[in-house]
This record gives structure tokens, C-alpha cells and sequence, in this order.
């Protein structure tokens, strides 16, 4: 709280370090326009570490209906109400990662909210997107291989300007994410296993 109080927070969040099938240090951005920039990519504040005062709770309540309320209600009260989120630069919980999480258990109906989520992040960052920018965008967040070489220059441009952060984590991560996106597709045609072929 005290935290909060000096960084200007309304919303706090917090890394964590997640144990079970995986070990690692779960980092998340600190400052509010960083974690609006990766929450386009992920979910850059994690719903277990989420503290906030009681009159804020109460006023916009939790969305049980949504697949993905812990992720959808930070963003929620960042784009609609203007609150500022933070998150705390260690981690304060311990994170189990296991596979009856229901993350992982309903995993497609979640993978759709948190589309819609990170659409609705990238639509309030930069107002004056086009769905052509949006569907390009989206092309690097799902991994998936661009339609053509007009939407691959559309997706970097996007991707220079959501890279201009002070934060060089959140620069080599967005960095990462260009040089996976921009990867040629790898096709295994059958002519020799183990010998894919790029298209």
C-alpha cells in the first residue's frame, strides 16, 4: 500500500514465482503505459496479486461471467475508468503451475477472451487503428503467419511504435516477438524426414 501511495497506483499487481510443472520468474512491467503495451501480447497483471481499495472493488465489481475476469478487470478499470495500474517489482506470491489449472483446462474458450481483451488494449492505445492494423497486429500476438508481405510491414510498423518505452525489457520482449513473428513458416513437405522445407 504504501507502494501504491508513492507511485501514484490505484490498481496494484505484482511478479511472481511460479513453481509445479515449471520454474521461473513470472515478470510483468512495472509502470501503467508498459503494462497496457504488453497486455496487447499477454496478460501483464496477474489476478492473484491484484490489490486495490475497497470503494474501487465495489463500485466496478468483478465480471464472473467473463472467462478471463481477473485479467478483464484491471484493464476494465485502466480503459474505462482511468485508473492507474502498477505492478510491484518483486514477486510478492508464489504461483502454482499445474495441469488441472483451469487456464489450461479451458484453454479455448480463454484464448478467445483474452483476444478480445488484448483488441481492446490495442484500440485504446492507438485510437485511430484501422481493422486492417488490428487484424495485423493480431497475426504477431497469435503467432500466426502474416497473410501477405503488405501486412507484414503493417504489423512492424505497429510493432516499432509499441516499442518506444523507455523499459528495455518491454523493448527486448517486443523485440522477440517481431523476430518470432517475421520467422518464415516451416513446411514439412515429406521428402525427407526431418528436413523441413521453408516456404
Amino acid at each position: 500500500m504504501a507502494w501504491m501511495d508513492a507511485h501514484g497506483v490505484d490498481v496494484c499487481g505484482s511478479c511472481t514465482r511460479v513453481f509445479g510443472d515449471h520454474w521461473y520468474l513470472g515478470w510483468v512491467p512495472e509502470q501503467h503505459d508498459d503494462i497496457l503495451r504488453e497486455s496487447v501480447f499477454r496478460c501483464a497483471f496477474v489476478h492473484p496479486t491484484v490489490l486495490l481499495p475497497a470503494s474501487i472493488a465495489k463500485a466496478h465489481p468483478f465480471n464472473e461471467r467473463h472467462r478471463c475476469g481477473g485479467d478483464e478487470l484491471p484493464i476494465r478499470l485502466a480503459l474505462e475508468h482511468g485508473y492507474r495500474l502498477g505492478n510491484v517489482p518483486q514477486a510478492l506470491i508464489k504461483y502454482r503451475h499445474h495441469a488441472a489449472q483451469r487456464t489450461r483446462v479451458e484453454l479455448r474458450p480463454i484464448v478467445a477472451h483474452r483476444k478480445e481483451i488484448r483488441r481492446r488494449v490495442f484500440r485504446h492505445l492507438f485510437p485511430e487503428v484501422t481493422r486492417a492494423d488490428e487484424a495485423a497486429v493480431m497475426r504477431v500476438t497469435g503467432a500466426a503467419p502474416f497473410a501477405d508481405s503488405g501486412e507484414r510491414e503493417r504489423a512492424a510498423g505497429w510493432m516499432a511504435r509499441l516499442s518506444e518505452t523507455d523499459n528495455p525489457m518491454v523493448r527486448r520482449l517486443m523485440a522477440e516477438r517481431w523476430e518470432a513473428a517475421s520467422r518464415p513458416a516451416i513446411l514439412d513437405v515429406g521428402e525427407a524426414p526431418g528436413r523441413p522445407v521453408a516456404s
